[in-house]
């Protein structure tokens, strides 16, 4: 039993945090209210929002090819659906297993090492960290009073930025430098991983010269600025979908909070983090109605979670990659 523990014990937990948020989340709303929301529900708009919701990860997944290009050249199905199946495994592992996993199936698929996918992986999720500068710029236009709390939130999300930037331009203009410092802290892992430990950072550093390339660093931001409307379209035509009049300035400003937050751990299948993190957003710091938030994004939950496991799983099938293998512990948080 204590062994079983241990080896699910980041599901377990992760699990039992999200049934505490999801009570809290039951006792913050009017149950009735929220059902009668759902019986006047637009499904041809639902429809449509999630065709934007999917959309949004098609142009993200062209984004990471194109990183990834100098280092493996792919096809488009093929990297849409190596990025598909890491998102299936966001859902159910926790502290972002998925981002590991898409190196994982390059090292399988195209015998790949991963110590030369994971900085274009490290990249592509850097630039998902962009629209925090659109953020700031975004608070003074904004039609109400923003509550206090949301500056909280950025400014949190904006640590992680700086240093995550910082990294990248001491890898690239202080190699020495940068080398010296990781292989430092890798001293904290025993003795015998060490050499393995050392040949990832000299690879992972050298991945990063395409941050130089500046057709890639456009392209990469074109695409991180299209997946970010599409993100928009997704929730608003949402809300359209349970009646809800919505400002674009409010639901851009709204939606790229809620996706910035998914840098923190979150429990499996965001079971309770997204509900309690949507109605802080669009409730408390935004002003909509709460039972209208709960029934709107609660049911957008389950829709967006159905879509990304049914993708996911082609996706696994595409790869030819079993479920076994995708879901095995051992190969994102060791045996």
């Amino acid at each position: 039993m204590i062994n079983f523990f241990f080896r699910w014990k980041f599901l377990i937990i992760g699990s039992l945090i999200g049934i505490l948020l999801i009570c809290l989340w039951l006792k913050a709303i009017d149950l009735k209210q929220v059902i009668l929301y759902l019986h006047h529900v637009d499904i041809f708009l639902v429809i449509v929002s999630l065709f934007c919701y999917l959309s949004a990860y098609f142009l993200r997944a062209l984004r990471w090819r194109k990183i990834l290009w100098s280092t493996e050249q792919t096809s488009v199905m093929e990297i849409f659906t190596l990025f598909m199946s890491g998102m299936m495994i966001n859902y159910l592992l926790p502290l972002r297993a998925g981002e590991f996993s898409k190196g994982y199936f390059l090292k399988i698929s195209r015998n790949l090492p991963m110590s030369k996918s994971l900085p274009t992986i490290f990249l592509d999720k850097t630039f998902d960290l962009f629209p925090i500068v659109i953020l700031f710029i975004l608070v003074p236009f904004l039609p109400q009073h923003i509550h206090p709390g949301i500056a909280k939130i950025l400014n949190a999300v904006l640590v992680v930025f700086m240093i995550l930037a910082l990294l990248i331009l001491l890898c690239l203009y202080h190699k020495a430098w940068s080398r010296k410092i990781l292989k430092f802290l890798a001293l904290c892992f025993p003795a015998s991983w060490r050499a393995k430990i050392h040949k990832f950072i000299d690879n992972f550093i050298s991945g990063l010269a395409v941050v130089n390339n500046r057709k890639i660093l456009l392209y990469a931001l074109l695409m991180t600025l299209l997946a970010l409307v599409m993100d928009v379209l997704y929730i608003m035509t949402m809300f359209k979908a349970f009646g809800q009049k919505t400002n674009i300035l409010s639901m851009l400003f709204g939606y790229t909070v809620f996706n910035l937050s998914f840098i923190f751990p979150t429990p499996p299948a965001q079971i309770g983090s997204t509900e309690a993190i949507n109605l802080l957003i669009f409730n408390l710091f935004l002003g909509l109605n709460r039972n209208l938030v709960a029934a709107c994004l609660g049911f957008s939950h389950l829709l967006t979670a159905l879509l990304i496991f049914l993708v996911g799983f082609i996706s696994l099938f595409y790869l030819n990659i079993t479920v076994k293998t995708a879901f095995s512990f051992k190969n994102y948080y060791g045996k």
